[in-house]
């Protein structure tokens, strides 16, 4: 894999990367934002509480400080049995009118019975059951639970929780014997400063959770569309950088084929395009080397010469001298089957044949087939002093070679071969 492509490579994991922590970040942002809009609204719940507490505790010990509030006894404000024995709790107006006493406890319950069913504000004067002057101010379950959080000296109790199926904030607060409580407690042992019990507030939940809720919604919204505009920007980044990567591959592409070219044209003849005195040195190099280590293993050459080529080139011109070059080349490559053989161009008009893991007869065989083949192609030699047409004269030799001897002398018996064929006459084979 070329460098641009593990780079395109990391590009991907990278913007996978980035996309996956991007979302984090906006994920991990708004769940922050949502935990803080949760908790300011709690605390905006809690400080309700505590506005009506101190309301009410302001309220009570106006009341208690006048010694209680005397109303009209009928079927809702009955005498209070727990207050039988002090003894101006009933009164008699002038009229006949009957008065009943009412302690500040009573007072803040019917006061709040006036409110908006139950998704009102809820209070209530509430202590132990053995220090309840009137039963209705009974505490429930959390009330007995805060009561004894505040006795054992809690500042302040406060939980969302639910009455009759409806969400609250709960909150209480503890109360103390003032002097003006005594009226009505005095019989209990109470003494001024003594714990007397807490003042249950509870406030509706369900505006502020719908405000949470709202709040939610909006800020979903908001961070899905600044996740979706920074997930743009990622993805346009990702695309620009792989676009200048993908250049970059495709102009490495492009040199790199343009030097295969060009290391493929440095081993082919520019005009024949058969393999070059070059290719034919390295491969015979690498095959008699082969051919020495494989032990016994025999390396055949073919080594042709155009007879009377320069009195062609002199008749005919160079352009007609060349295209008998490229004919008989395509002649030459024709006769070789296997993938292993080579045909080259050797050097002017001459050629080679290099054929591994062939005996003496295939190479004077194949040598034969070449004599007959560039005969065939019929390419008038009216100069030519071995026939009318264009031949050819070939020598041919083969060896297995051994640690004592060179590919050098492949080269010189096939040569050797070959003269013999010119100074026999031409258009034949001779074998060295």
């Amino acid at each position: 894999m070329s460098e641009p492509q593990v780079e395109l490579a990391h590009l991907s994991k990278w913007m996978i990367f980035v996309i996956l922590l991007w979302t984090a970040i906006v994920i991990a942002s708004l769940y922050w934002n949502v935990a803080v809009e949760k908790e300011h609204t709690l605390r905006e719940a809690v400080t309700e509480a505590r506005a009506n507490f101190d309301k009410n505790k302001t309220f009570r010990l106006w009341a208690a400080s006048h010694g209680g509030v005397y109303v009209p006894v009928n079927k809702d404000n009955q005498p209070n049995p727990g207050m039988a024995s002090m003894p101006e709790r009933d009164l008699t107006t002038l009229s006949g009118m009957r008065l009943t006493l009412m302690n500040p406890s009573a007072i803040i319950r019917q006061m709040k019975s006036g409110g908006t069913g139950r998704y009102a504000v809820k209070e209530k004067l509430t202590t132990f059951e053995d220090k309840l002057l009137d039963p209705k101010n009974k505490p429930d379950s959390w009330e007995a639970k805060s009561l004894k959080a505040l006795k054992q000296g809690a500042a302040e109790v406060k939980e969302i929780t639910q009455i009759d199926g409806v969400t609250y904030m709960r909150l209480m607060r503890p109360l103390f014997i003032e002097q003006g409580c005594l009226k009505c407690h005095g019989n209990q042992g109470y003494q001024v400063g003594d714990f007397s019990g807490g003042l249950d507030v509870a406030v509706p939940m369900a505006t502020y959770l719908k405000h949470v809720s709202d709040v939610t919604v909006l800020l979903w919204k908001s961070y899905g569309l600044i996740w979706l505009v920074g997930l743009s920007g990622i993805v346009y980044a990702f695309r620009h950088n792989r676009a200048i990567v993908s250049e970059r591959l495709k102009l490495i592409s492009e040199l790199q084929e343009m030097n295969d070219k060009l290391e493929r044209y440095s081993y082919q003849d520019g005009l024949t395009r058969v393999a070059n005195r070059r290719m034919f040195d390295t491969l015979l190099d690498r095959e008699w080397a082969a051919a020495r280590r494989g032990g016994g293993r025999q390396l055949a050459l073919v080594m042709i010469d155009i007879d009377y080529f320069k009195l062609y080139n002199d008749t005919y011109g160079h352009l007609a001298g060349d295209d008998c070059l490229k004919r008989i080349a395509a002649a030459l490559s024709r006769v070789s089957k296997r993938t292993t053989d080579l045909i080259a161009r050797y050097g002017g008009e001459e050629f080679v044949l290099l054929l591994p893991n062939t005996g003496r007869e295939q190479a004077h065989s194949l040598a034969e087939q070449c004599l007959r083949d560039i005969a065939a192609l019929q390419i008038p030699h009216s100069q030519s002093e071995a026939a009318e047409v264009v031949t050819i004269s070939v020598g041919v030799t083969t060896m297995a070679p051994d640690a004592t001897m060179q590919a050098a002398m492949l080269i010189e018996m096939a040569d050797r071969a070959l003269y013999r064929a010119k100074e026999s006459g031409r258009n034949r084979v001779e074998v060295a």
